[in-house]
């Protein structure tokens, strides 16, 4: 909705400034959401440059998957929106790790 939202993604990176909406923002939504449909977590960047739309990259962990949300309460609010399936994760951990160490704790 191109709201500011309450958190940063980075602790050593606060910004609150304002920026116009992109006049393309809604055509860029629905190329964004059509390049991310088979991924269950992607950032798409998209430019506008004249007036046309271009397509930047897809990155799939921001900072190698180690950024800090601030508040940190925002990281498990935004992580419990992802629905993640952790059975192969708990499977390769299993595989890999002591045979004493408790998966249900994760």
């Amino acid at each position: 909705q191109w709201n500011l939202q309450p958190f940063n993604f980075n602790p050593s990176y606060v910004n609150n400034t304002r920026l116009d909406c992109p006049k393309k923002y809604d055509e860029m939504k629905s190329v964004a959401t059509t390049l991310c449909k088979d991924f269950d977590q992607v950032r798409v960047d998209l430019y506008v440059v004249d007036n046309n739309i271009y397509f930047g990259e897809m990155t799939f962990t921001d900072c190698g998957g180690w950024s800090q949300f601030t508040p940190i309460e925002w990281d498990f609010k935004l992580g419990a929106l992802w629905p993640f399936d952790n059975s192969l994760r708990q499977k390769i951990l299993t595989q890999h790790s002591r045979p004493d160490f408790d998966f249900s704790t994760l």
